[in-house]
């Protein structure tokens, strides 16, 4: 049950998300929520754990959220490991194209309290100032419910510990909310609580 329930919310965070990364070409600059946040690397993620710790907390937003990986000098592709609730393959990594090497990064969040592992929910091109055309591959804080998509009302992260199972170099961190630019107006209020991540 609760690997189904995973597997849909995936889906719906997928569906979420398709506006902001669904083709590369001649795709608009998307606007950008006030809670979105780059951080410039290059940043090297290393197979033991390290600690990064952010100048500004990323804060939420009542859109979905995620954490991208972004690579910007064409050193990876996407590639599918997982399947949706339809059976169909779902791209959710990155592939070294120097080897072939599936890159599988590990993220865990602290919110100065506790910790909060994200899991990788999707991948595209962003389009957003400077990381416009970058590859990305997002990671989100997933509910325990489907539906549960969004932070709550003033959450957020303070730093992460990221690993790999190879190393891998990436150009930035970007936190972004994907869905503001269809519903910039959206408050926590206007959300059903049902939408909106129980963190405990």
């Amino acid at each position: 049950m609760i690997k189904q329930l995973k597997l849909i919310t995936l889906f719906v965070l997928s569906l979420c998300i398709t506006v902001s990364c669904s083709t590369r070409d001649n795709s608009p600059a998307r606007d950008i929520s006030p809670a979105d946040q780059l951080i410039k690397g290059p940043i090297e993620i290393a197979t033991e754990w390290q600690t990064i710790v952010f100048d500004k907390p990323l804060q939420a937003s009542p859109h979905v959220q995620s954490l991208r990986l972004l690579s910007c000098n064409n050193q990876y592709n996407f590639v599918a490991t997982s399947v949706d609730e339809q059976g169909l393959s779902r791209s959710d990594r990155f592939k070294r194209l120097a080897d072939q090497q599936i890159v599988e990064p590990e993220i865990i969040a602290n919110d100065g309290k506790h910790e909060y592992r994200l899991s990788a929910t999707l991948t595209g091109y962003d389009y957003a100032g400077p990381t416009n055309g970058c590859k990305f591959v997002g990671y989100s804080l997933i509910g325990d419910e489907p539906m549960k998509l969004a932070l709550p009302e003033g959450a957020q992260f303070v730093s992460i510990k990221i690993r790999s199972n190879v190393s891998m170099n990436i150009d930035h961190l970007y936190w972004a909310a994907s869905g503001y630019e269809r519903s910039p107006n959206d408050t926590w209020d206007s959300l059903h609580p049902s939408r909106i991540i129980n963190m405990k």
